[in-house]
């Protein structure tokens, strides 16, 4: 018969609490560590360990779960973003994600631009399946990186990216899962189907109408 030796709680007031009688207690504390509680009737003791054989590792990072995102609408992304480098201004697009019919879906959201910000309004749905996964902006003929504001606004839980040197043959793109504070950076490979990808210089005809575009004073 195996015998248990340990037993794990998330609490130090959960462990004290409990009558279990295994001969060694690990808790979680709010430091991030476990520690290992041993005690008899006269003792107590409280280790800190760094390795418990009985759990398993645990990578960090990002898994990503779904299909890779068809390599046109990153494509079709450029167009769209080269188009308003040329007025100098910025752009954004939305990717979604629709797990009924487990297809993307690249949308042009409602957006007020100039030539350093896009403010881009997300759509709403009654569709419970359908998630935005990811959204694009451009930074014009300016490099690709994250601002202070990207930092700011990018806080909830999906992929940002941003293209730049849109004014050059081969742009700049960055890409980052993020979530507030933590954020994992990707290429473009990871994220987009790319086997034969070709430019294009066209997008959707009605995109133009859902871009209001802030002249500059």
């Amino acid at each position: 018969m195996k015998i248990k030796l340990r037993t794990f709680f998330w609490k130090l007031s959960d462990y004290l609490r409990s009558v279990d009688e295994t001969p060694i207690g690990i808790v979680a504390s709010r430091d991030g560590h476990l520690y290992e509680i041993r005690e008899n009737d006269y003792m107590r003791m409280i280790v800190r360990k760094e390795v418990h054989h009985e759990l398993e590792r645990v990578q960090e990072g990002v898994v990503l779960k779904g299909p890779k995102i068809p390599g046109e609408f990153l494509a079709t992304t450029i167009a769209f973003f080269r188009h308003y480098c040329e007025k100098r201004v910025e752009a954004a697009v939305h990717i979604y994600w629709d797990r009924s019919r487990r297809e993307y879906d690249l949308v042009c959201p409602e957006q007020v631009v100039s030539s350093n910000e896009v403010q881009a309004f997300i759509e709403p749905s009654s569709n419970p399946h359908r998630e935005l996964i990811m959204t694009i902006h451009s930074h014009a003929a300016d490099r690709a990186f994250y601002s202070s504001g990207d930092n700011q606004n990018d806080r909830g839980f999906k992929v940002y990216g941003i293209i730049g040197r849109l004014d050059e043959q081969i742009p700049e793109c960055c890409f980052r899962a993020r979530y507030n504070d933590t954020s994992f950076e990707l290429t473009p490979r990871e994220l987009f189907e790319m086997a034969n990808l070709k430019p294009v210089t066209t997008f959707p005809n009605d995109w133009n109408e859902r871009v209001t575009v802030i002249a500059e004073k």
